[in-house]
């Protein structure tokens, strides 16, 4: 299953990286050549096939750097989280209930309902309405909302 995300990523990433030379190369080789109803149409969907390029390049241009950033950062809070989680619950005595990361990495990657993966998403969730409430009652007192 991995490996077949990894395949389409690496068939996703080659097509972005050759479609420039591809687009230029047939829009040079349709211009040249006499007009037909059959090559207009090939032209507007290369056209329309251009525009999604450069949407998706702009992304990455612009936003792709702060994306990747912040998507660092919370992978970074998220084995923070799982590996205090870890220490948690290693350090009492819950019998034969272990947990590790690697573990719970596996019940992510291939959607293992465990029962240690379910209490992080349970303490996810609640700290995350935690934070909605604190944030919340932190912005009525100082008044910064905008009514």
């Amino acid at each position: 299953m991995i490996y077949l995300l990894f395949f389409f990523l690496l068939v996703i990433a080659l097509c972005y990286l050759i479609y420039s030379n591809f687009h230029n190369t047939w829009k040079d080789i349709l211009f040249t050549s006499k007009a037909t109803p059959f090559k207009l149409k090939i032209l507007t969907t290369l056209q329309e096939f251009d525009n999604f390029y450069l949407n998706v390049h702009n992304i990455l241009l612009r936003r792709g750097t702060t994306i990747l950033f912040l998507s660092f950062i919370s992978w970074f809070f998220e084995l923070l989280f799982v590996s205090s989680i870890w220490i948690k619950v290693n350090s009492s005595e819950l019998g034969e209930e272990s947990f590790s990361i690697v573990s719970y990495l596996n019940s992510v990657i291939f959607v293992d309902n465990s029962g240690i993966f379910n209490f992080f998403v349970f303490c996810s969730v609640l700290m995350l309405l935690s934070c909605y409430v604190i944030l919340k009652v932190v912005l009525q007192v100082f008044n910064y909302r905008k009514e």
